[in-house]
């Protein structure tokens, strides 16, 4: 049987032998360099190409007409800003040339219109609200006339001295109490000074305001601040510089309103206070006058009083150490001026006091509502005492003394 392989064999052809490899030269090979390759990695190829530069492409912002629109609405509104500004310094400066200045220069006389406590007590620091507000109006003219620096970095640099109002508005009503005392000549502790008063205020120039006029609007700047900044945010493009430099004077602005809150509320009380004590006939000693140190108005409402004639409305007042009820005057109040009262409490309308209880010995009985009984409230105090009821929404109440 033949063998299925066969090996080669001495008498076979030889194995041929593969020749040898035949190697190319060295050859430098450049890679690819960073953008700053070192000396001895750059290839001459490359060395000698020239750089490539990028070529950065420019966003061009296209206006519109909201842009437009919005530009014009700024401009109205930082114009609006200084017109504003100069007009409250301007009231500021009436205070300081017709009032203040006589007093100080009367100082250094034997027989000075107030003494340095009765000045404080009058006016405080108003002084150094002055001087803050005439730097601010300088700073905001010469802004509007060169425009060298941004309204935004003005208003930050000023807005902090914002705190200055705090100490005024804290003795805001104890100056309003002073003022009060000296209306009369005849019961003016300080007649001399009631007679300047009255001839100052009785100059053209205070356009039929007086003193106490002109104290009211100190404070109302900086509520007003708040509401010109958000519209001037609002008309400033959001990719400006500018936009961020007043979000941050708004920012300012909000803590500082907001850290005068409650000096701003006792300021509102003591307007409410004083409105209520101008305009009310046959105020008891105990009660007059109205502003006085520590006391604070709590509450004030509107109830009918249940008669078997015809039911009639008090102005009820719950002060904190008295609750007062008021009848309208009706020989000086025009028909209808109730209802037509611009504000919630009429600055124009007249009352008549109809009675007051201390609240030291006051007692409150409440009755639980149960089998369709009226809600009802008693006000128990040796002084007299009534019957608060709540029939349908309303409140009615029936005075048994």
């Amino acid at each position: 049987m033949a063998s299925l392989i066969s090996f080669p064999t001495s008498e076979s052809a030889p194995i041929p032998v593969p020749s040898p490899l035949v190697y190319l030269p060295f050859r430098r090979i450049s890679l690819p360099a960073a953008s700053a390759p070192t000396p001895h990695r750059a290839s001459i190829v490359s060395s000698q190409l020239p750089p490539q530069r990028r070529t950065r492409t420019r966003r061009v912002h296209r206006r519109t007409s909201s842009d437009e629109a919005r530009d014009a609405r700024r401009v109205k509104i930082v114009t609006e800003f200084y017109e504003t500004e100069k007009s409250y310094f301007n009231g500021l400066d009436l205070v300081y040339q017709h009032f203040l200045s006589p007093i100080l220069a009367s100082l250094s006389t034997p027989n000075p219109l107030l003494t340095r406590q009765e000045l404080a007590t009058l006016l405080s620091n108003f002084i150094d609200i002055w001087n803050f507000r005439r730097t601010f109006v300088v700073a905001l003219s010469e802004n509007l006339r060169s425009k060298s620096t941004s309204l935004s970095t003005v208003l930050l640099a000023h807005f902090p001295y914002l705190y200055l109002y705090t100490p005024f508005i804290t003795s805001f009503p104890a100056s309003l109490t002073f003022l009060m005392s000296l209306s009369s000549i005849s019961a003016s502790p300080n007649p001399r000074f009631t007679a300047f008063l009255r001839t100052q205020e009785s100059h053209p120039r205070c356009a039929h305001l007086r003193l106490s006029d002109y104290l009211l609007t100190l404070v109302q700047r900086c509520p007003r601040y708040l509401l010109l900044l958000k519209d001037l945010v609002q008309a400033t493009d959001p990719s400006s510089t500018e936009y961020e430099t007043l979000q941050r004077a708004l920012g300012l602005v909000e803590k500082i309103t907001s850290s005068l809150d409650t000096s701003l509320t006792v300021h509102a009380q003591t307007l409410s206070l004083l409105n209520l004590q101008r305009n009310t006939n046959n105020l008891p000693s105990s009660l007059s006058p109205l502003v006085t140190p520590g006391r604070d108005l709590l509450k004030r409402g509107t109830l009918i009083c249940q008669r078997l004639s015809s039911p009639a409305p008090y102005e009820f007042i719950l002060l904190s150490d008295h609750l007062l009820w008021l009848s309208r005057d009706e020989t000086n109040n025009s028909p209808g001026l109730l209802e037509q009262r611009s504000s919630p409490r009429g600055e124009n309308e007249r009352w008549l006091y109809a009675g007051h209880l201390d609240l030291i010995d006051l007692e409150v009985v409440i009755t639980i509502v149960h089998n369709g009984v009226i809600p009802r409230l008693d006000v128990l105090s040796p002084q007299g005492s009534f019957a608060l009821y709540a029939p349908a929404g309303m409140y009615l109440f029936l005075l048994y003394i």
